[in-house]
């Protein structure tokens, strides 16, 4: 836990020293990011695994090319997401909300003609709130501890964010993409025995644009 901490504070600092540095060129690659997203939970224990159905929630954010040479780009950014899904069983039915603002470090490459790209790279999301609402039964705080027992889910979230990007303008710089966000640690927090595992990912679907450079294109 430290070392994730500590490293998520090294990558802010470095943001925070290329901001200062390169004011103009953030404002300039500065690009708004706009999706749908599907919460892809998973829930493994001794007795069995439980079957989550996606549901759809929203992502908003801002995110920066600080890096370009020749097919390659290094981004970073700050989203904020709306995750949601269920639990639908004959013997069970739970509504999952959760809400997420997290921060990545992605590099892209150009697999055809400057217009379609793959890019990986580690993200940090955080838990600001969320429920769980089972049915007939009042709701629950994901992130939240009651009556001194610890909250059901471990707010901190990391992994993998895997995308393919591609323009769909020839006019503006206006891009669609695809974007699975693989969470990796157990965020399995209250009566989360030896053998209870439980992960959160992110499926996205969304466009993103360069505000900046379109404008500079209508004024043109």
């Amino acid at each position: 836990m430290r070392k994730v901490t500590l490293i998520f504070a090294i990558f802010l600092m470095f943001l925070s020293a290329n901001a200062q540095e390169k004011t103009k060129n953030i404002v300039r690659n500065f690009q708004l990011n706009l999706g749908v997203t599907l919460g892809d939970y998973s829930f493994k224990s001794d007795q069995g695994k439980v079957d989550y159905k996606p549901q759809v929630g929203f992502r908003i954010g801002a995110d920066n090319v600080f890096f370009t040479k020749n097919k390659f780009s290094l981004e970073s950014g700050l989203t904020f997401s709306w995750l949601r899904t269920k639990v639908d069983e004959p013997t069970i039915k739970i509504d999952y909300s959760s809400f997420y603002v997290g921060t990545h470090l992605v590099g892209n490459y150009a697999i055809y003609q400057d217009k379609l790209f793959i890019g990986a790279g580690p993200f940090i999301d955080f838990g600001l709130f969320g429920t769980q609402k089972p049915e007939g039964s009042e709701s629950i705080d994901l992130f939240v501890g009651k009556d001194g027992n610890d909250a059901p889910l471990k707010r901190l979230n990391y992994g993998v964010d895997f995308r393919l990007l591609g323009d769909i303008s020839s006019t503006y710089p206006i891009q669609a993409y695809v974007s699975y966000r693989l969470g990796i640690p157990n965020i399995e927090g209250a009566d989360g025995g030896s053998g209870q595992t439980f992960k959160a990912s992110i499926i996205s679907f969304g466009v993103r644009a360069n505000l900046h450079k379109i404008f500079e294109k209508k004024s043109e």
